[in-house]
């Protein structure tokens, strides 16, 4: 699979072994304005990540049980909302999933169950509904992982499926992260694992996007892409155009998108994250008007190959845990108001590491005007009547500044490192680390 596809794979494998049927076989909201996420609130961004703690002897291995209200307020302490299983299956042993929730719900958390009859459910409704009857009253299930970055010979089957958990779980997050756009054309169309068949178009990668929708009907857009590769700084450089699919894809269907963010590593070349650069990821998409944040990983796999992770293998805090744990107090100190905010499209000022589709960019704001050396990445939103820009420092080796002019007399209130404060006056002077963000909202 892309990047990491061993990983990918062997989890896939083990659910078409485990359940055979499975290989054949809520409200819609405004992301552009106020998203209600039933389980979480209207007003609170999701952040999630992949790989909850582990339980004991994974793959074979002598790791002992994580499952534990201790291993969870690790996510809680680094500020997740939501957690998603994985090595723990409904179907392998019942008694680790329930102890996942509690642990969880212990600390204030929802979680994700991975259950294989999730997918069988296109051609056994049944089977679906008497599995999730396992679970599904816990007050810390938020809904199941579906499938990971499936191929469009999936959707229609995944679209039954999704039909059927609707009836019995609605509300509830029937949960499928879509491939990014440097997958192969073999690989978003015919089968996920095949990484041959040469580089889509980004009218493929449309393709893929808008038949997903259309057959799948999803409550959310969530995919990934990762673009930490190479020597730092350099990024792939269809990092903004994939995002720019996604995005116009859930504004026109009236629904959010989530992002991943990479915080490990797991072959040669695919870097883990500096500081600048975890910090870059998140605030350049909160800019784009993502709605949902989640992390590849929170606790590192076991599969040969990974490293990093926002705790590694034993249990121990990563270097990148505190940064996350920084991003993640900012994103809590202003997800109130960009859940509740329009996104209008990206101010570029200076020149972007990667490329930003000219189709996002407005060409002007009558009341924003920007003068200094530093690359920057402003969001321009409306925040119930308000006017809200999110700047973000758009380089991840660059600690810079920017001014920001308005043109009149304002009063605007300004969030950053999760803090506020209030400033009067036709201009304002912004001190922003590498990646570093900062939302203004002008009363």
């Amino acid at each position: 699979m892309i990047g990491k596809s061993t990983f990918k794979i062997l989890v896939s494998l083990l659910a078409v072994l485990l359940i055979p049927t499975a290989a054949a076989a809520a409200s819609k909201v405004n992301t552009m304005n106020n998203a209600s996420f039933a389980p979480l609130g209207k007003d609170i961004m999701p952040i999630g990540a992949w790989v909850a703690p582990p339980p004991k002897g994974v793959f074979g291995q002598n790791n002992p049980n994580y499952i534990t209200n201790a291993s969870y307020k690790l996510a809680k302490d680094v500020g997740l909302n939501m957690v998603y299983g994985l090595y723990e299956r409904i179907e392998m042993d019942p008694k680790q999933v329930m102890k996942a929730l509690d642990a969880a719900q212990a600390n204030g958390l929802k979680y994700m169950v991975t259950d294989s009859a999730i997918q069988a459910g296109a051609d056994d409704p049944d089977l679906m509904k008497d599995s999730m009857q396992q679970y599904m009253k816990h007050p810390a299930y938020i809904g199941n992982l579906a499938i990971d970055e499936p191929s469009a010979s999936s959707f229609d089957a995944l679209g039954a499926s999704a039909k059927n958990f609707k009836k019995i779980a609605p509300g509830s997050y029937f949960y499928v992260n879509l491939l990014p756009s440097y997958a192969t054309k073999n690989q978003l169309f015919v089968d996920k694992s095949d990484e041959t068949g040469g580089k889509p178009s980004t009218a493929d990668y449309q393709k893929y996007v808008d038949q997903f929708v259309s057959k799948v009907k999803p409550s959310f857009l969530s995919y990934d892409y990762y673009p930490l590769e190479g020597k730092f700084p350099s990024l792939k450089p269809g990092y903004f155009e994939n995002m720019s699919v996604v995005r116009k894809t859930a504004e026109k269907n009236r629904i959010p998108f989530w992002v991943f963010i990479q915080t490990s590593s797991w072959s040669s070349g695919v870097r883990l994250p500096k500081p600048s650069e975890t910090f870059w990821q998140v605030n350049t998409a909160l800019a784009y008007g993502a709605k949902g944040i989640q992390y590849f990983t929170f606790w590192c796999p076991f599969e040969t190959g990974f490293t990093g992770g926002l705790v590694s293998r034993t249990g121990k805090k990563t270097a990148t845990y505190s940064d996350v744990q920084k991003m993640n107090k900012q994103i809590a100190a202003i997800d109130q108001i960009l859940m509740n905010s329009v996104s209008k499209g990206v101010i570029v000022y200076n020149a972007s590491p990667v490329p930003v589709p000219t189709a996002d960019q407005l060409k002007e704001d009558k009341q924003l005007s920007m003068t200094g050396t530093t690359p920057i990445l402003a969001g321009v939103f409306d925040y119930q009547g308000k006017s809200a820009y999110y700047v973000v420092n758009n380089s991840v080796d660059q600690d810079g500044a920017v001014t920001l002019h308005f043109g009149k007399s304002v009063t605007t209130n300004v969030y950053q490192n999760a803090q506020k404060t209030r400033k009067s006056g036709n201009e304002l002077n912004l001190k922003l680390a590498a990646g570093e963000g900062a939302l203004v909202v002008i009363d």
